[in-house]
C-alpha cells in the first residue's frame, strides 16, 4: 500500500504547512476540517489567531495508515503522540482498533491510550481533558505532539470546545438504556429523524453518544448538532490537518 497525505492549514492566510517529511507525503488541496467535520469556522466565528501554537493533527479511519504516518512524522520531529480514538481508550479492547502495539508504543511514547476500562464512561469531555494535559505535558518537555485518530468527534471537541451540557438525567437515561438493549437499530433510527446532522457525525456503533445525543434533545428540545453550532467557543489551536489516503 502506498499512501500519501492530504494537508490544510486552515485559518490564517498565507500560513504554511510544515514540511512534514519526506517522500509519499506531498501536498494536496482540500481543507481536512471542512472534509471530515463540515466547516468548522463559520462566519460568526473569527478563524484561529495566527499567533495560537500550532498543532499537528492527522485524521482518518481505521486502516487507512495515519497511524503509521503519525508514527514517521513523530519520528521525523521528535514528537508524542496524542491518540484521538474512542476506541483505544479502553485498556483490552485491541482487536479491530487501530490502537498502536506495544513495539510501536516503545519506540514512540503516546497519551490518552489505556486509560479507562470498557465498563467506565469516558465522555468527549474527558477526552478534551486528558488530551489537553497530554498536549501542554509534552510541548513543556520540548517535544512536538501530534493528534491522529478517527473519532472525528473527539478531535472537533478538542479544536473546537464543547457547548456547556444539560446535566444527565438518570431515568431517562435508563429508559434510552432500555430502548438501546431491545432494539440499537430503532435508537440509531430515532436519532436519525430528529437529528440527522448528528446521526451522521457519531455513526451508527457509538452507544454512548447516540445516546446522549437523544438525551440532550429530549431534555431541550433543540438537537444536539444545533447545540454545538450556536455554543461553539473560540479556537485554542491552530490546527494543521492532515489526511493518508490510499493511492489508486
Amino acid at each position: 500500500m502506498t499512501v500519501d497525505v492530504e494537508r490544510s492549514t486552515p485559518g490564517a492566510p498565507g500560513t504554511r504547512t510544515p514540511d512534514l517529511g519526506g517522500r509519499g507525503y506531498p501536498p494536496q488541496p482540500g481543507n481536512l476540517l471542512d472534509n471530515h467535520f463540515g466547516s468548522p469556522y463559520p462566519s460568526s466565528m473569527t478563524p484561529p489567531d495566527p499567533d495560537l501554537q500550532p498543532l499537528l493533527v492527522i485524521v482518518g479511519p481505521t486502516a487507512s495508515g495515519k497511524t503509521r504516518l503519525a508514527v514517521e512524522v513523530a519520528e521525523a520531529l521528535s514528537g508524542e503522540i496524542v491518540s484521538a480514538d474512542a476506541f483505544a481508550i479502553y485498556r483490552g479492547m485491541d482487536i479491530g482498533t487501530d490502537k498502536p502495539d506495544l513495539e510501536t508504543r516503545s519506540r514512540i511514547r503516546h497519551h490518552v491510550i489505556d486509560v479507562a476500562d470498557p465498563d467506565q464512561r469516558f465522555s468527549a469531555g474527558d477526552f478534551v481533558t486528558a488530551a489537553t494535559a497530554a498536549i501542554d505535558d509534552i510541548r513543556r518537555r520540548g517535544a512536538v505532539p501530534i493528534v491522529s485518530g478517527g473519532t472525528h468527534f473527539y478531535v472537533r471537541a478538542l479544536l473546537l470546545g464543547l457547548f456547556p451540557s444539560p446535566p444527565h438525567d438518570p431515568a431517562l437515561r435508563a429508559s434510552l438504556d432500555a430502548d438501546w438493549n431491545h432494539d440499537p437499530a430503532a435508537v440509531v433510527s430515532e436519532l436519525e429523524s430528529v437529528d440527522p446532522v448528528a446521526a451522521h457525525k457519531i455513526g451508527a456503533h457509538d452507544r454512548q453518544r447516540i445516546l446522549r445525543a437523544l438525551e440532550v434533545f429530549r431534555l431541550t428540545g433543540t438537537p444536539i448538532s444545533e447545540h454545538w453550532k450556536r455554543d461553539r467557543q473560540a479556537p485554542r489551536f491552530r490546527p494543521l490537518m492532515a489526511a493518508p489516503r490510499r493511492s489508486r
